[in-house]
């Protein structure tokens, strides 16, 4: 019986104990929420382009700019691939630099069926080296939906060179 008591009142502290340390974990409504996306700020815009270079990882998603997006001082690589919808609700993304070589250059590399880029404007030097071909100031190459977008800067290359879109298929 004394063993027992002993056992309660360990387990009463540890209850106590447990329930005094404050953990978070991100909560979601609903599996829809996942799929919904806010930016604000360059290194969340750098955390996106990182996640997109798995080509399925954007499908279904719905990103929305939510401020505009200074990249002057930030190392940013452009979107891989991208198939989900972009909304930059009337946003800018300023201050990108693409000089690398390489062809299928812009903000998005690719954009997949399916995609969409909407209400977005963009400032940017696009003038990459090498092979060059399939630049744009926001595409490099589009098979998906482009609306209502602005491109003001310069865009240079060898082939299929467009101020929004190098190569729209």
């Amino acid at each position: 019986m004394l063993r027992s008591n002993k056992f309660v009142s360990a387990l009463t502290a540890g209850a106590i104990f447990v329930s005094s340390i404050s953990i978070s974990y991100p909560i979601f409504a609903s599996s829809a929420d996942k799929d919904e996306i806010f930016i604000s700020s360059a290194e969340e815009m750098a955390e996106f382009s990182e996640n997109c270079r798995l080509d399925s990882w954007s499908k279904g998603k719905n990103v929305t700019l939510t401020a505009d997006i200074n990249l002057t001082d930030i190392d940013f690589e452009p979107v891989p691939i991208f198939s989900g919808t972009f909304n930059g609700a009337g946003h800018t993304i300023k201050g990108l630099r693409l000089e690398k070589a390489g062809s299928n250059i812009g903000l998005f590399r690719y954009v997949g069926a399916g995609g969409m880029v909407e209400d977005l404007n963009v400032q940017a030097i696009i003038t990459p080296g090498g092979s060059a071909g399939k630049a744009g100031g926001i595409i490099g190459t589009n098979s998906g939906t482009v609306r209502n977008c602005t491109f003001l800067g310069t865009v240079r290359g060898e082939s299929e060179i467009g101020g929004i879109v190098g190569r729209n298929s």
